[in-house]
């Protein structure tokens, strides 16, 4: 069912959809009166986190410049780093205070609110934000001539050294 209606839903309704998803599956782990019923919220947690991070970095990819992608993909990925990190720290602190189940649900009722809040800051702000991001000619053509050399190939943009020792 959600393969087939995704190609109607737009990248950020899927990201707000998958990032939604997991804050109610760590409440849906957080109530669980079982463990049969905690594995299947988490279950829709990773089910989630999958469409939000297609979405994410198919956003990503779509709104920045081949120019500077890999540097922004680089950041995209180290925060993907850092982050769980951090929530892992906190997250055992948290638990070591109150209970699994209290952060748990901490943890749910905070990603719905921000998701909530983020959907909400989109739905204000999306015919700006979609007219600042529809590209003036086709994404393929211009991308193809974003990385075109000089000498017809692809790679590396026109003017930017292909090899590191040419920076």
């Amino acid at each position: 069912l959600g393969f087939a209606t995704a190609g109607r839903l737009t990248l950020p309704l899927l990201t707000g959809l998958g990032t939604a998803g997991i804050g109610v599956a760590y409440l849906g782990m957080a109530a669980a009166p079982s463990l049969g019923v905690a594995c299947v919220a988490a279950a829709i947690g990773g089910i989630s986190n999958g469409i939000q991070v297609v979405a994410v970095v198919t956003l990503l990819q779509g709104l920045v410049s081949l120019r500077v992608q890999t540097r922004v993909m680089a950041v995209w990925e180290s925060m993907n780093a850092l982050i769980p990190g951090i929530g892992f720290a906190l997250g055992g602190v948290a638990t070591a205070l109150f209970s699994p189940r209290a952060t748990f649900a901490g943890a749910g009722i905070g990603v719905v609110l921000i998701t909530v809040w983020g959907m909400a800051v989109y739905a204000r702000r999306r015919g700006e934000w979609e007219a600042a991001s529809a590209p003036d000619e086709p994404g393929v053509e211009r991308r193809a001539r974003e990385t075109a050399r000089p000498s017809g190939g692809h790679g590396a943009p026109a003017g930017v050294p292909s090899k590191p020792s040419e920076l």
